[in-house]
């Protein structure tokens, strides 16, 4: 979350009044007419993130594992949305036990209403995104049986207890004066993805020919037109993942919901010229595939306070996130980790700009405008001054717990499926392409993949 839920994302508007404190459990959200009608609306639409991630991924992937990438990206659609109904929505959103875990409405409870269908919608788009963004960590070499089993691990132990914390659990009433925020998933869905497909790529090890030595091989995508129209898809799904939370509480819904499309916009924008200025600047060079994905990690690094800051301030965080975009995505290469679609840089990497952002830009009458009554909010240091700090330590020490999480389990999960030999293709499949060993032939004629092998 592109954006979902996290902290501030799902707090629920009871009839017309502004919700104080924390989110509540499932069973007792009540959505107005007017709000439900937004927010399934937006949850829809956040559905068009999927397509973009589809394209831009199945362009930057070379064509002989074209079926495997886009095989990919359908399965944790149909795996997430069976887990997430049985277990993972109860996790997430069920009764607190202690702060940590939900326990209620497993398979979605038994009084089954409006108000728990548009929340497990809305959510289950967040989720989507979060687990899309591993796809492309381990595109070209992963088998298909490690992302199938990674899919069930997303859904029912890592993103659920991450929105739990962040949303009604021990991170909203931990601090004696602020609140942990997180608008529209910055944590929960883009530092989550970025950390997980992180350790993915590093337990699968690079693509053959990557790296000899201190070299880097650049290996190319065979579609570069997909790799655009991927990424204008992702920015569309983008308003939806950035607005829809906006409906969701609050006293001026539609002011609110207009910050965060202009925010989100000037982020982005301010985030790619950013990045294609330095890499001419370095190289003399004009890259199409920096500047599409320095959009993307701009709109990251806006998710987590789209609407809590100024535009100046949006356009500041842009500018940062397209220098931190092109040093992580350095770092990787130095670190000799191969990230195809740069996942890691652009998710994780950025995600903690917006997510820190909030301790130096947020302005405490915007948040107060969202969060209503609520009286623990404090706000950047730029504004609230020394609750400012407090309100950084928040927010760095929720970024912290959700990184260490996140890494474990997925080391957990890599390191077995390694250890058992069923992470990473053989070598002979992966010469040969995925699609050619395991999906019936390759996705176009011969002639074109000869022009692009």
């Amino acid at each position: 979350m592109g954006t979902l839920p996290t902290g501030s994302a799902f707090d629920a508007a009871v009839g017309s009044q502004p919700m104080q404190g924390p989110d509540p459990p499932a069973s007792h959200y009540a959505f107005s007419p007017d709000d439900a009608g937004q927010l399934l609306t937006y949850s829809t639409f956040i559905f068009l993130q999927q397509v973009g991630f589809a394209v831009l991924e199945s362009g930057s992937v070379r064509a002989k594992n074209v079926r495997n990438i886009l095989l990919h990206n359908i399965i944790d659609k149909l795996i997430c949305g069976v887990c997430y109904w049985a277990l993972g929505f109860a996790f997430a959103y069920g009764d607190t036990k202690w702060g940590i875990i939900g326990t209620s409405n497993f398979f979605l409870g038994a009084n089954f209403s409006r108000d728990t269908a548009l929340l497990w919608f809305t959510s289950f788009m967040f989720l989507l995104t979060a687990t899309t963004v591993v796809s492309g960590s381990l595109a070209e070499r992963a088998q298909f049986e490690a992302y199938v089993a990674y899919a069930p691990l997303m859904a029912v132990v890592v993103y659920p207890l991450v929105v739990h914390w962040a949303v009604n659990g021990w991170l909203t009433t931990f601090a004696p004066k602020c609140i942990y925020l997180d608008f529209a998933g910055g944590s929960t869905v883009h530092l989550l993805g970025g950390v997980a497909g992180l350790v993915g790529a590093w337990m699968t090890g690079p693509r053959l020919g990557r790296f000899n030595g201190p070299e880097v091989k650049p290996i190319v995508g065979h579609n570069v037109e997909s790799i655009a129209l991927g990424t204008f898809l992702l920015w569309m799904g983008w308003y939806g993942f950035n607005i829809a939370p906006a409906y969701l509480r609050g006293t001026e819904r539609s002011s609110i919901a207009a910050r965060a499309a202009v925010n989100t916009t000037l982020c982005g924008c301010a985030s790619a010229l950013t990045a294609l200025a330095a890499t001419w600047w370095r190289s003399g060079l004009y890259d199409l595939r920096v500047c599409c994905n320095a959009i993307l990690a701009g709109m990251v690094a806006i998710t987590a306070i789209c609407p809590h800051v100024d535009p100046w301030g949006a356009f500041l965080l842009g500018v940062i996130a397209g220098l931190v975009y092109l040093g992580c995505s350095k770092l990787l290469l130095h670190l000799r980790i191969d990230d195809p679609l740069e996942a890691c840089a652009v998710h994780g990497g950025c995600s903690l700009v917006g997510i820190l952002g909030v301790g130096f830009l947020a302005r405490p009458d915007y948040i107060q405008e969202y969060r209503g009554t609520d009286k623990r909010i404090c706000g950047g240091i730029f504004y609230a001054g020394h609750d400012g700090w407090q309100q950084l330590g928040v927010q760095a020490l929720g970024a912290v717990v959700i990184i260490v999480y996140t890494g474990a389990c997925s080391l957990a999960l890599f390191g077995a499926l390694h250890r058992a030999k069923r992470l990473r293709v053989d070598q002979a499949t992966e010469i040969a392409g995925i699609d050619n060993i395991d999906h019936r032939g390759p996705a176009y004629p011969d002639f074109v993949i000869a022009s692009h092998e």
